[in-house]
Parts: C-alpha cells; structure tokens; sequence
C-alpha cells in the first residue's frame, strides 16, 4: 500500500511539473561563480565603486512567457569589497551590513515584467535580517541569441538602487550617502 501511495505521488507531482505554465518552458541559467555586481556610492562629494561577489545565483527564464520567470540572488558579504581596506571593513562592520551576523544578502523575484529585452524583476530583498521590496532592471545585451535555438549563454546589464536607512545599515551617514547604485554585467550559462 505504501509503496503505491509513493508512486501516485511521484506520479501526480511530475504531472504538476509538466503542466505547470510557469517550469514547462523555464530553462535555468546560473550566474557565474565568482561573478561581482558592481555598485557605486558616495563618501562627500566623491563617488567610490566596490563590488558584491555572487554566489549560487539562478535566474529561471521563461521563454514562453517570461514574466513567469524566476531570479534569485545570492551575495556573499564577505567576498565583497568597497574598494579598499578601510571602506571594506566599515562596510562589513556591525554599524553598516554586520557580515559577522548577517553573511549574505538575498534576492527573491516576485515578478518579471517583460518589455523587449528590458525585465523589470520585482522581488525581496533581504538586508541585516530586514526584507524589502525592489526593483531590479537588466537589459539583455546579446538579444540575437533569443532568434537560436541554442540559447547557451545570455548577457545582461542589471540596475538598482538601494537605500542603506532602509535596512538599518546607517553606519557613517555622516560622511557616506545613503543611496547605492548597483549597476553590472552579469553573465549566464547554462550546462544543457
């Protein structure tokens, strides 16, 4: 009886997966290990550049309806930079990101609107422990490779910006502006 129980639910649960709208045309692309998204911000008047290093990052594209397709960010805090030394341990410290508690932040798309080779990716950050919701644009920068039928490795320009007062990572306001600008190249392949 158990037996045949587990193989009704192994059954109907690759039902669900072939007939679900959303995974049917899903392909997986991962992110590249070791890929850096980049952002920028503001010490004065000056800007400075650092860099978030990724890690077991996906994005599931959809190519038959892609606002049904999936992004999910993984940033190691503690591979990233903000440029140099000082910068990166204030950066790190309890004031700002605290990576001793809080190692990583995480992204988990909501919802892509599609328009042309422009996403527009509607998810949840998550910060020092405290979620929010974004945006995040990426532009596909090779579009020709959706005319393919080998859709192997896919180019994308991502933008956001973030508030550091919106998650509590307040640490040398006095000096350092507020708002981050995430602005990258990022990378995708697929093994298939």
């Amino acid at each position: 009886m158990i037996k045949k129980l587990k193989f009704i639910l192994i059954g109907f649960i690759c039902f669900l997966r072939f007939f679900d709208p959303t995974l049917s045309g899903a392909k997986e692309y991962t992110i590249l290990e070791a890929q850096q998204v980049k952002f920028q911000y503001h010490i004065g008047i000056f800007p400075f550049e650092g860099y978030f290093s990724l890690e077991n990052s996906i994005f599931a594209i959809n190519f038959e309806n892609p606002s049904a397709s999936k992004l999910r960010l993984k940033i190691d805090l503690n591979s990233s930079s903000a440029g140099f030394f000082l910068a990166t341990i204030a950066m790190l410290g309890e004031s700002v990101l605290y990576a001793e508690k809080y190692p990583y932040i995480l992204f988990e798309s909501k919802g892509v609107i599609v328009n042309d080779n422009n996403f527009k990716i509607i998810g949840d950050i998550t910060i020092r422990g405290i979620s929010k919701e974004i945006s995040i644009s990426a532009k596909l920068k090779n579009p020709k490779i959706l005319k393919v039928q080998d859709k192997k490795n896919l180019k994308f320009q991502i933008a956001a910006k973030l508030n550091r007062s919106d998650f509590n990572a307040v640490g040398y306001a006095n000096v350092v502006g507020d708002v981050i600008d995430l602005n990258s190249s990022i990378d995708l392949i697929t093994g298939d």
